[in-house]
């Protein structure tokens, strides 16, 4: 078989979140005790069987998704890290993290950085808290700005902002305000 894309991105589905948003079809439930620690067992288990059953090179890129990777504790993060690192899964170009505005600590993101992580996405969706209210976001925007001052401190020099259109009862103008928030960031 003829070879079509010379470069390889993993994908990593954390499905885990502190408050499931309505607008969200990804799959993912409120972890109860045990649970990330079992999801973490398994993809060890998972990569094992891809490292034996198949040749995987180095992946270029990764990223971590969710639900909300920022659920994991710091010693979560490491972990899972250090066992896709055992098996030659860890990307050698870009890897990229969701975090929430509502589980974003300092001990985390220095847990992303130190793991190799070189870009976390910022789930804020909206700079307005009538938006937030609507789209039913576990965070506030006191949060949201503190989890981007907290990237900052943590030496991630990129990162990326999701941001929501056309939530219900939101005006073009906000979504406008929300745009030029991001880009004051």
């Amino acid at each position: 078989m003829r070879q079509l894309h010379k470069k390889l991105g993993i994908y990593v589905h954390i499905p885990f979140c502190a408050k499931p948003c309505g607008y969200c079809r990804f799959y993912k439930k409120i972890p109860s005790a045990g649970d990330i620690d079992a999801f973490i067992a398994l993809v060890a288990r998972e990569a094992q069987c891809l490292k034996n059953s198949f040749h995987i090179p180095q992946p270029d890129t990764m990223f971590w998704g969710g639900g909300t990777p920022s659920i994991l504790s710091p010693s979560q993060i490491s972990r899972l890290a250090e066992i896709l690192g055992n098996f030659g899964l860890l990307p050698s170009e870009e890897w990229t993290v969701e975090i929430s505005p509502s589980t974003t600590t300092k001990q985390k993101l220095e847990a992303l950085k130190a793991a190799g992580v070189s870009r976390v996405s910022l789930g804020v969706q909206s700079f307005s808290a009538e938006t937030l209210a609507a789209l039913g976001r576990g965070h506030t925007l006191e949060q949201t700005l503190s989890a981007i001052d907290l990237a900052q401190s943590a030496g991630f020099k990129h990162f990326s902002i999701d941001l929501i259109f056309g939530a219900k009862g939101q005006t073009l103008r906000q979504f406008e305000s929300d745009m030029l928030a991001a880009a004051a960031t």
